[in-house]
């Protein structure tokens, strides 16, 4: 989980363990200095470690990307198509269909990409290193996504390239890792400023998740879940999940007549 510090110039994402062992060690280092006369006070004597709850409630708020409908999504996937975007639409099904963030797509190479004959057996490799929380984990491929992927031939394509690369403008398959600027740059372009849909990317994943909760009720697999969005605990899930918007049930199936008899 990472906290936004601005330092005036830039905003950095740093983990709350990175920010309390920093401020740990400046202490340490003024401790020292007080010691030998170097200075009088040590001012991070006054500066309070961060709470987990404190890092959770700014993540939520940096996270709170708003989920497109239905139709917004045909729409623009009706315009990827006339303008000719189909590497950028299997890039953003990477986000709705497997959950996936931008940033981590991007240094997806295309052996990780395992296609199967087998529907249930085909899987994205996340390696160790290059996720949010730098922990590998596997992703398993819905049939939708699976189609895209599969019109790539990647079987003939060379392992160790990207899978969509900063080669040219189709974010193909090739040798230059995408930037991270560049999918956002596009979907500005494409969706902001042409379909004028004033949503982020990102907000795909969310889609995702609620729309796997709103067609699966009465069968959600929590364990899925936490594998898809490669959580590291169910309880982490179970917070993500409590975040997404409320999801409608269908109450013509629910009974709520509690026998209160109507005034007349």
């Amino acid at each position: 989980m990472k906290f936004a510090i601005s330092t005036g110039i830039m905003s950095l994402k740093l983990s709350l363990k990175t920010i309390n062992a920093s401020l740990s060690y400046m202490a340490k280092f003024f401790f020292y200095g007080k010691k030998k006369k170097w200075c009088v006070a040590n001012p991070f004597d006054e500066v309070e470690r961060l709470k987990q709850k404190q890092v959770r409630i700014a993540s939520e708020e940096n996270e709170k990307y708003e989920p497109l409908t239905i139709e917004e999504i045909q729409t623009i996937h009706n315009h990827f198509e006339a303008k000719g975007e189909r590497n950028y639409w299997r890039f953003v099904s990477m986000i709705f269909h497997a959950f996936a963030r931008p940033a981590e797509i991007a240094r997806l190479k295309v052996k990780d990409i395992v296609l199967s004959d087998d529907p249930n057996e085909c899987w994205i490799m996340f390696k160790k290193g290059i996720t949010k929380n730098q922990m590998g984990g596997r992703v398993q491929i819905m049939p939708p996504l699976q189609e895209l992927l599969r019109e790539m031939h990647l079987e003939n394509v060379d392992p160790d390239l990207f899978l969509f690369s900063g080669d040219g403008k189709g974010f193909a398959p090739g040798k230059k890792q995408l930037t991270d600027n560049r999918p956002c740059q596009r979907w500005n372009d494409l969706v902001k400023r042409d379909l004028k849909i004033n949503k982020d990317q990102y907000g795909l994943k969310h889609t995702g998740n609620i729309l796997y909760l709103q067609r699966n009720k009465g069968n959600v697999k929590k364990e899925w879940l936490q594998q898809q969005n490669r959580h590291e605990s169910i309880t982490m899930t179970e917070r993500y999940l409590r975040k997404l918007p409320a999801m409608p049930i269908e109450v013509h199936k629910l009974n709520f007549d509690f026998g209160i008899k109507k005034v007349t």
